[in-house]
């Protein structure tokens, strides 16, 4: 390339494909940047996680690899930074690299703080879910005024590293506790009882830790020498939960047109899967569920101010026409569909189906594919938009492979899709959930092999199975999985899913990836 292209990742949090089109579908909320990226690229419809937890979610991102090859099957493990990524193929490259925001390739159990530019940025600026750090540190600088409504919206104050923190070994935890019982928080109340995890923010929005990752962002483009290409790596916490929207932008969302929650049909049916009866897991629909879900939308509205901001900072920088923009999340929510909420073990589609969207030079504008694609998928792809070469992946020593048959990325680029010119690759989406948050039992994995027509879940040790047919029954409410009428699609599917689990583990390539030959 004769100018090497800027990258954006637009990257957010427990954001769900199916919420992202409900504004445009029912008319709650507006998204305009969001629509503008849509004009100018590509918006994939079946795009799937590999697993809908943040940190293997996160790592397959980074690496291009699946869990069997980055070995992050679940909240608390961490990434090597050995493995390589495409962050540091493009530093290598030339590019100037820059995250900001959360990142979440080391576990919260190691403390709240840690240096990523390991993993191959010049730059990192990081928060998170726990939101102590320097986010925190900034606003006390900044606006000491506001330090303590900070703090009260941390999370996880128990973590370790909190009872000495930073330089002066400030005892965190009790800053944290003795802040959450003097700022009063404006929470949604139902039954005459607050609502914790639904309140507005107690700031003003430019305190606010998304206004916080966009400002660093920022600065990172307008202070870098133009002719020196820029990864920006931009990764908001929103819209996870707890959702705390700034109370100015509540009335952006209108609540009489949010749609209802799925309701728990799966209840009715006699073989769903033991899973579902673990405490916990399923909570039902709750009072406050149109509330819950107005905030919810509220934060997708501010990340979408956001991306406007950005676009603005990439026009004054000079390059937004030679910048690749690719807008995605690590995993879904389900907010109340069926009666569940978050993601993990069940694999309905507001918890696996991802938004993505791909635009830039020399790629269709306008275009809508519906092809099947995965979050595997993003590191090959910014390899191709950017004309670099990826990573050598080793074989294990005592196995010989010749080169007709050496080891590729597990993904597949989807730039060919951007230009209009890529037949299908995929028969089906493969994801994947290991243990629930307090039991390690293989009762409550899951396994899913989802295509065009069917999504099929397999639970071990006896948990059952579900099986959805998603062209009759695109709510997926209806489990056909005992159907006589639908045994041989059971058993096809069922079979894939055998296949799929046994070719994973390729003694001959243990970093979880293909080979070219299974390339079209």
């Amino acid at each position: 390339m004769a100018e090497k292209p800027d990258i954006l990742l637009f990257m957010m949090d427990q954001l769900a494909a199916k919420w992202l089109e409900c504004g445009e579908k029912t008319g709650a909320f507006e998204l305009p940047n969001v629509e503008r990226l849509q004009r100018m690229g590509t918006t994939f419809t079946r795009a799937y996680t590999p697993n809908p937890v943040c940190m293997p979610a996160r790592a397959t991102i980074a690496t291009g690899l699946l869990g069997e090859g980055h070995r992050v099957i679940e909240n608390g493990y961490e990434l090597s930074p050995e493995i390589p990524n495409f962050m540091k193929t493009l530093q290598q490259s030339g590019w100037r690299t820059g995250s900001f925001g959360k990142l979440h390739f080391r576990t919260y159990l190691n403390g709240p703080v840690h240096d990523y530019r390991e993993y191959g940025f010049d730059v990192a600026a990081s928060t998170d879910d726990v939101k102590i750090g320097e986010w925190t540190d900034w606003v006390k600088e900044k606006y000491p005024q506001f330090y303590e409504a900070a703090l009260s919206t941390a999370a996880f104050g128990n973590l370790p590293g909190l009872k000495a923190y930073g330089e002066d070994k400030t005892d965190m935890q009790k800053l944290v506790a003795a802040a959450k019982k003097k700022i009063k928080k404006n929470c949604v109340i139902s039954g005459g009882l607050p609502i914790e995890n639904l309140y507005t923010l107690p700031f003003p929005d430019e305190v606010s830790q998304t206004e916080w990752i966009t400002s660093k962002a920022e600065e990172f483009i307008m202070s870098a020498d133009k002719d020196v290409p820029l990864l920006i790596n931009a990764s908001y916490v929103q819209p996870h939960d707890p959702f705390t929207p700034p109370e100015g932008c509540v009335r952006l969302v209108d609540p009489d047109r949010i749609p209802e929650p799925l309701q728990e049909t799966w209840k009715k049916d006699p073989g769903h899967p033991k899973h579902f009866d673990y405490p916990g897991i399923c909570t039902g629909i709750p009072a406050y569920w149109r509330e819950a879900r107005q905030y919810y939308f509220v934060t997708i509205v501010c990340l979408d101010q956001q991306l406007g901001r950005l676009f603005d900072a990439l026009e004054k920088r000079g390059k937004l026409e030679n910048t690749y923009i690719i807008l995605l999340s690590d995993h879904g929510e389900q907010l109340y569909d069926n009666g569940i909420v978050s993601k993990h073990n069940k694999h309905y589609d507001s918890c696996v189906r991802v938004p993505l969207m791909i635009a830039g030079p020399r790629l269709e504008k306008g275009k809508t594919c519906e092809e099947l694609v995965q979050l595997e998928d993003i590191f090959p792809t910014i390899l191709d938009l950017t004309g670099t070469q990826g990573p050598h992946l080793r074989v294990m020593d005592n196995y010989y492979v010749s080169e007709e048959f050496m080891p590729k990325l597990a993904g597949y680029s989807l730039v060919p899709f951007c230009k209009g010119g890529r037949k299908p690759v995929r028969e089906y989406a493969y994801v994947e959930s290991y243990r629930y948050w307090s039991t390690v039992r293989p009762l409550h994995w899951a396994r899913s092999i989802i295509t065009k027509e069917y999504r099929y879940t397999y639970y071990p040790e006896g948990g059952g199975e579900q099986l959805f047919d998603l062209k009759k029954d695109p709510d997926e409410s209806v489990n056909v999985a005992v159907s006589e009428k639908y045994a041989a699609v059971r058993s096809r599917l069922r079979d894939m899913l055998l296949d799929r689990l046994i070719t994973k583990d390729d003694p001959k390539c243990p970093l979880g990836c293909q080979f070219e030959h299974e390339h079209p």
